[in-house]
């Protein structure tokens, strides 16, 4: 390097740090010694109202001394599972972990009585120390595990109060090339991948967000993204104390049992800075009322983010125009494109940028071509621009078969080389050499493989799909995520963002497979004649292809991650293991070469529930109160919404794990008396 790290990546706010001291951890200490009565975080209980904040001063003082308790407990270098709810203990024992030298696991705790498969793959993988985690949730995880034979060997560290008790003083000093976290990607329970995440990267990553969002000490941000996952962790703990700025934050719980909780809490902090995977935008378009948008207030938003899964154009028009009534600006919206393996973000597009999407030939997209066209022809596709890097950021695209960079304007897979891509996969030195050591043919630079699909254009970077996802029949390509757009608009009986298509082997040739989820209101008698027809019909009719096999599951069935992508691979192999209960299925008798072209009053806790599971689970049918809500279907939407409905209520909330064990509703009253 010819310029020292903090010359290439100056902090913002003018702070000076050292080569040797450029970590988080000094900007936190800076960051306090400057301003400690600034406010630096805020979560607000429930989503509504302020429930507890801390300064940067106050922060400081707390990770030091939870950080020296650590360190007492001979932890450094060690790895540790992080198990915490939405709140600020996740935020003080994360920063703790990275001031004493260890190496935190941030992971979602298990539902109590469920399976632990996750959890048990993620600690043979790493060998954990120790188990951090507030007393609740120790609480009601501790029996499980002490019943567990690979579990009940890792002791926990209860960490509340622990932060704010003594006056502690931390002598060590984490190296930017030392290892600062795992982030376990989503994925099979049986072959996790943690990213091994540097100091270093952290800081480089860091600049790269605030160049990308202009972010300075006047910015607040409001956010409901999980803090474990990798978005909701960079962006929204790490970045707020890189940038010096005050940041908001409620429970993914209280966003999705009432999506306006997000939008008010943006209009009451004047937030300039928001955002969150593209199906949040869709769930504030389908479930905020014209009411409610006359109390919400979104001028102060200067930059809002779409990233973490598939950005598409209708839903960035849509929510504009539903909420342009609310003082939102035009071109506030800002696609972006990152991941786990390069600390978070790769590109997002600029207040500069060229086009908000391009409209290419769909006929030669499936061909590896991105031809542009004009608007409304027939056979055109909208692809999303998510811009251009920040920082030492590099992107090649290049052909996956014959590893040369593509010429311009075809589609290849995404290459990405700068010093925010981790260094690799904990303890998997293999698949560490295949993705994140990759080389042109011609060169000896290392590039990480992301194994994305796209294409620049005009300098700036077009995602098209996934390369291990991608569908090839007869000698085309196909996107499954474009297939399953059209699918699942094809009848109003089928869950919208709950279709997955993939291609499968049946008779010694690729066929296009779809599995859909029914709405639960549907699920009592569905046309599913009907709904399989149209299925096949809007897709031979928008892809001149013809599913072979087409599968109806009840709601809840599909699996996604924590971020909200459809786990293809996942479903795949569980229909194909007859792990899903199929209402109907459509299975083709055409030769598989053939191709053709025509292709809310209550005045007591059971009589809410009662009222409560007929409307929302059955039909509006009779309830047996003997029998448990699990037993009418309900899933984790509607035991979220369920949840935040009974506080609003009665003024108390169950954990939302209760609505699937095997308590009766009855029973569940009874207790739900007991809380009011």
């Amino acid at each position: 390097m010819d310029l020292l790290l903090a010359e290439r990546f100056p902090v913002p706010g003018g702070l000076q740090v050292t080569e040797e001291r450029f970590t988080i951890s000094e900007i936190l200490s800076q960051r306090a010694a400057l301003h400690p009565e600034r406010k630096a975080f805020t979560y607000l209980h429930n989503g509504i109202g302020e429930s507890e904040s801390v300064t940067f001063g106050q922060l400081h003082q707390s990770v030091m001394n939870l950080a020296g308790y650590l360190m007492s407990k001979n932890l450094q270098g060690s790895r540790v599972l992080m198990f915490y709810p939405a709140g600020l203990d996740f935020v003080k024992a994360f920063f703790a972990c990275l001031q004493a030298g260890i190496v935190a696991v941030p992971a979602y705790p298990p539902r109590k009585n469920r399976s632990l498969g996750r959890i048990h793959a993620m600690v043979n993988d790493c060998q954990p120390a120790a188990i951090l985690a507030t007393e609740a949730i120790a609480r009601d995880l501790e029996r499980n595990f002490n019943e567990d034979s690979l579990l009940n060997k890792i002791p926990w560290i209860i960490t509340d109060g622990i932060s704010e008790s003594g006056e502690r003083s931390v002598e060590n000093t984490p190296e930017p090339e030392s290892l600062a976290f795992l982030q376990y990607t989503s994925g099979s329970t049986g072959n996790p991948k943690g990213v091994m995440v540097s100091h270093l990267n952290i800081m480089v990553n860091s600049y790269n967000l605030h160049r990308h969002f202009h972010t300075s000490g006047g910015t607040c941000s409001v956010l409901w993204l999980p803090q474990f996952h990798d978005m909701g962790l960079v962006l929204g703990v790490l970045q707020p104390v890189y940038a010096g700025y005050h940041a908001v934050f409620m429970s993914p719980v209280n966003f999705v049992a009432k999506p306006v909780n997000w939008l008010n809490a943006i209009s009451n902090f004047k937030a300039t800075l928001t955002g969150g995977p593209n199906f949040s935008f869709e769930l504030c378009s389908d479930k905020i009322s014209e009411t409610e948008k006359s109390e919400i207030d979104l001028s102060s938003l200067q930059m809002i983010f779409n990233g973490a899964e598939p950005v598409r154009a209708e839903t960035l028009n849509r929510f504009y125009d539903e909420f342009k009534v609310c003082g939102l600006k035009p071109g506030t919206i800002f696609p972006g494109y990152g991941m786990a393996e390069t600390t978070l973000s790769i590109a997002v597009l600029g207040v500069k940028h060229k086009r908000l999407y391009l409209q290419v030939d769909g006929p030669s997209l499936s061909k590896n071509l991105a031809v542009p066209v004009e608007d409304g022809s027939n056979e055109s596709l909208r692809i999303v621009s998510v811009g251009v890097p920040e920082g030492d950021t590099l992107i090649k695209i290049v052909n996956p078969e014959t590893l040369l960079e593509s010429k311009s304007g075809e589609v290849g897979e995404i290459w990405v080389n700068g010093l925010s891509v981790a260094a690799g996969y904990w303890n998997n030195e293999q698949l560490t050499g295949e993705l994140f050591k990759a080389r042109l043919s011609n060169s000896e630079l290392a590039w990480l493989r992301t194994g994305d699909l796209g294409f620049i254009y005009d300098g700036e970077l077009y995602v098209t799909g996934r390369l291990k996802d991608l569908i090839i029949i007869r000698g085309r390509n196909y996107y499954p995520h474009d297939i399953e757009e059209v699918a699942g608009r094809s009848h109003k009986s089928i869950r919208k963002s709950y279709c997955a298509a993939f291609s499968a082997d049946y008779h010694g040739s690729e066929q296009l497979v779809i599995v859909a989820e029914l709405e639960r209101t549907f699920l009592r008698k569905p046309n599913t004649e009907e709904i399989i027809r149209f299925i096949i019909q809007d897709v031979a009719g928008e892809f001149e292809i013809q599913p072979y096999r087409v599968c109806l599951v009840k709601t809840g069935s599909l699996f996604k991650t924590s971020s909200g992508k459809l786990m293809r691979k996942a479903i795949k192999n569980a229909l194909f293991n007859n792990e899903f209960e199929i209402l109907a299925e459509y299975i083709s008798s055409v030769n598989p070469g053939y191709y053709s072209e025509n292709t809310e009053e209550s005045t007591s806790v059971l009589d809410f529930l009662v009222k409560w599971v007929s409307v929302e689970l059955n039909q509006g049918e009779e309830v047996n109160a003997d029998l448990p809500i699990s037993a009418y279907g309900i899933d984790s939407l509607k035991a979220m919404e369920l949840t935040d409905k009974t506080k609003s209520l009665f003024g108390f909330e169950w954990p939302p794990y209760l609505f699937f064990e095997d308590m009766s509703i009855q029973k569940m009253a009874e207790e739900g008396e007991n809380l009011r």
